[in-house]
């Protein structure tokens, strides 16, 4: 894991983090919440923050640590609505799947991924999707 910041600090963004998460805001059928849907805001800043700590090689234990449990988690292909695909870098197809684990900024609209190798749990992409609009 990369030394971003002291790990209590990022025990404190975390609660920062989950207790942001639970407020829906804007994108997702809620109220605009300046402190949730505004650009850099308070959770944006956290997630961005908690996400730059964590390395690709990583052991994705620390990513449910930090995040708690992903708003929605794919396997083998990622779909960006509109827009491309991320596919996994598995080989075979009858094996194991990569995850791509999904944290919502601002709903499906802006969104933080992480994509784990299934077989070894080890971190192999932390990407941003951002519609742009």
């Amino acid at each position: 894991m990369k030394i971003f910041a002291h790990m209590s600090n990022l025990q404190q963004l975390s609660q920062e983090y989950l207790s942001l998460k639970g407020i829906k805001g804007h994108w997702e059928g809620g109220e605009y919440t300046k402190e949730v849907d505004s650009f850099n805001s308070r959770k944006h800043q956290a997630m961005k923050t908690l996400a730059e700590s964590i390395a690709v090689g990583s052991d994705s234990k620390i990513i449910y640590d930090l995040f708690g449990q992903p708003d929605k988690i794919e396997t083998d292909t990622l779909t960006f609505m509109p827009g491309p695909v991320v596919q996994s870098t598995v080989a075979d197809t009858d094996g194991p799947k990569d995850l791509f684990l999904e944290y919502y900024w601002r709903g499906r609209h802006d969104f933080l991924y992480f994509q784990v190798d299934s077989t070894t749990s080890v971190v192999k992409k932390v990407a941003w999707y951002n519609a742009l609009e």
